[in-house]
């Protein structure tokens, strides 16, 4: 709030504190044009003692909308920090979701390998075995195991023996 001493300045200058600063410097040039020493028509002495009150009175002035300017300063830096304060909190969120995301996405597509790989596996455990059919004896149906897997033992040594070409000529070559 206004002290008395700064509202008499005011008053003195012919303005109110809610004017713009450059209304009130324009009030005070008049004025110190007006009684200015070498201009005023009077008394010099009352003159001189007049430009003395009015300098005064717009230092007053000047200060009071100075320190209202500080005060505004202030406060839109404090405004500024704050949004930047809560663009970084939001940034930050949105970040933290995105990682959820694609966490949750990365899990979603372990999953759905996992099961890919169940059911590839379930189909290679089908073709091993051979499936019982009511039509066959116990004895046919072992003869057919021993046969896949002897048929099974062959391809294994069959692809190491190729193995061990391909290295043994590489080595005698």
């Amino acid at each position: 709030m206004l002290t008395a001493d700064q509202k008499a300045a005011f008053d003195l200058l012919g303005v109110s504190p809610t004017d713009d600063p450059k209304k009130i410097q324009s009030a005070w040039r008049a004025l110190v044009r007006t009684y200015h020493p070498d201009q005023y028509r009077g008394d010099k002495a009352g003159a001189n003692a007049r430009l003395a009150e009015l300098n005064a009175a717009y230092d007053a002035v000047e200060a009071c909308h100075q320190f209202d300017a500080r005060a505004a300063y202030a406060q839109a830096a404090a405004q500024r920090a704050a949004a930047e304060r809560n663009e970084a909190i939001r940034r930050r969120a949105e970040a933290a979701r995105k990682a959820e995301a694609a966490r949750r996405a990365q899990a979603a597509q372990r999953a759905r390998d996992a099961a890919k790989a169940r059911e590839a596996a379930a189909r290679r455990a089908t073709r091993a075995h051979v499936a019982p059919r009511p039509d066959r004896s116990a004895a046919e149906r072992r003869l057919i195991e021993d046969a896949c897997k002897a048929f099974q033992a062959m391809q294994i040594l069959l692809r190491t023996d190729q193995q061990n070409e391909g290295t043994a000529a590489f080595r005698y070559a």
